[in-house]
């Protein structure tokens, strides 16, 4: 979401919350209030979502990415239904953004419906726990949950391997940027999400940049990035992991 000076309202909020985290997170529970698993419990796997938020508060431009075609038609579905109370504001006028997220679908062992609905796996519907069950599933942990991040050569030395990698990414990000045309202008938002893989590749990347050629150029990138190692868990072995992030440019 680019830098707006609040972010479109969903739900209800608690007034001390960031207006963009309530958007995540009223978004985040609008998708699984709204999912219809009887439609996506033949297969784990990802949809890759990006879509408008209007001036006028209306959503549009549903685009999906997924290899699944349930999977596709689910999630455009879902996104389609939202309801905005207000859109994004900024310097006291209505603004549109742009908003892109993965949604997660899973297989689940029951027998059927009636059974999962009175499972445990139905009663922890907590985002925390969904989220992990969902990685886990997927063979994808979270970055914050990661012992060890992919491991970039600059950062080998540094205490904070996670901190290390975050500034190293917006900083090759930004390094790249400012070699390539059309050239952003200063104080723009990008916001970016990726998965390395366990071979320490770049794969499904999102960007969101103001313009097509400058979205291009961010997703290059990203795909360009190096590691000396991929991400690796406790006992050492290479895992796959997700990392999503923004830069003020």
């Amino acid at each position: 979401m680019p830098a707006v000076d609040t972010a479109p309202v969903i739900g209800e909020c608690d007034d001390s919350k960031d207006t963009k985290d309530c958007f995540n997170e009223r978004l985040s529970h609008h998708i699984q209030s709204n999912l219809d698993i009887r439609k996506t419990l033949h297969a784990t796997g990802k949809a890759y979502v990006q879509f408008k938020v209007s001036a006028d508060g209306q959503v549009q431009d549903v685009k999906v990415r997924a290899e699944d075609d349930k999977h596709r038609e689910e999630a455009k579905r879902v996104i389609e239904m939202l309801k905005i109370k207000q859109p994004a504001t900024l310097n006291g006028e209505r603004v549109a953004v742009l908003h892109a997220l993965p949604i997660s679908f899973r297989t689940l062992n029951h027998n059927s419906m009636e059974e999962f609905f009175g499972s445990e796996d139905f009663k922890r519907d907590t985002e925390k726990n969904l989220r992990r069950q969902e990685t886990e599933r997927l063979g994808v942990v979270n970055f914050e949950e990661l012992k060890f991040p992919p491991e970039y050569e600059e950062c080998i030395s540094m205490p904070d391997n996670k901190e290390c990698f975050r500034k190293m990414t917006n900083e090759k990000l930004r390094m790249y940027l400012q070699k390539g045309r059309p050239k952003i202008k200063s104080g723009t938002e990008i916001k970016y999400f990726f998965e390395v893989n366990k071979e320490g590749k770049t794969l499904n990347i999102i960007a969101i940049a103001p313009g097509k050629r400058a979205n291009q150029i961010v997703k290059e990138a990203l795909e360009n990035l190096n590691f000396t190692s991929p991400a690796k868990d406790e006992q050492g072995n290479p895992v796959k992991t997700e990392f999503s992030g923004n830069l003020i440019f």
